[in-house]
């Protein structure tokens, strides 16, 4: 699951999906937090690329509310950030996050997301 408010993100996040050659059965896109949070309820998925500048939830609340539901525990969160902070990487680690994504390459893509499938 792609979740950006910005369907131009959105796209760009699945185009680097697709060139890096990930296998997923399918990639579902949303663009807002709150819609995320209602489908991993309904039906939980894998991975869930999240941008850590989503507008309606910011990423500390989003790792805190995903996590705190336990049919969710198997969900990997990837944080899609321009962030290089040290503090914002440990806090979303500290919050639950898998791993997190700095925007670039699709090599990137592909060593942060293969160890994860």
């Amino acid at each position: 699951m792609t979740v950006d408010h910005q369907e131009g993100m959105r796209k760009m996040l699945r185009k680097h999906i697709e060139e890096a050659e990930l296998e997923f059965s399918s990639i579902c896109e949303v663009k807002s937090a709150h819609e995320a949070l209602d489908k991993l309820l309904d039906c939980p998925v894998d991975i869930v690329l999240y941008n850590a500048h989503m507008p309606d939830l910011g990423t500390p609340t989003f790792l805190y509310v995903v996590r705190g539901y336990p049919n969710l525990d198997n969900t990997k969160l990837v944080v899609v950030t321009t962030n290089k902070s040290d503090r914002f990487r440990k806090m979303a680690e500290f919050l639950g996050a898998n791993a997190i994504i700095e925007l670039g390459t699709t090599e990137k893509f592909k060593e942060v997301l293969e160890p994860l499938m």
